[in-house]
């Protein structure tokens, strides 16, 4: 058997991403799925595309951590980045393209977040004021 064969059964255990509420879990466990199957170097944004014979391999292997990546999903982001998976103008590899999809939404960094949270802070400090007074 494979070390392909056995992708899919780390990546049972992540899971389901939905949004920004459980985006640090996801990416947490997401992460060690990837470490236990050997395939980290997909969304370390050092690893180089080979140019030689094994171009084919690598980007089935690819191909194969990317969809593991993406049944970790909630059905309306699996919908929004499948397109990713067979689309020739995406940017290899695929499986890093898809890693870093969610992050730009649902990262806690970053201004959008901390405008987020600025504002939530000053929703609750104003309500704590009107309740002493």
């Amino acid at each position: 058997m494979s070390s392909n064969d056995n992708i899919s059964k780390p990546f049972e255990s992540v899971p389901k991403l939905s949004g920004k509420e459980n985006h640090v879990t996801w990416k947490q466990r997401l992460t060690l799925a990837l470490i236990l199957t050997r395939s980290n170097s997909f969304i370390d944004p050092n690893t180089k595309v080979p140019a030689d014979d094994s171009l084919d391999t690598w980007t089935d292997r690819d191909s194969q951590v990317a969809a593991a990546i993406l049944s970790t999903t909630s059905e309306s982001i699996l919908s929004a980045h499948i397109d990713h998976l067979n689309d020739s103008t995406t940017e290899l590899p695929r499986s890093r393209v898809i890693f870093k999809a969610p992050e730009k939404l649902y990262s806690t960094s970053g201004p959008q977040y901390s405008f987020a949270l600025g504002r939530k802070f000053l929703e609750s400090a104003s309500a704590s004021s009107r309740s002493i007074s």
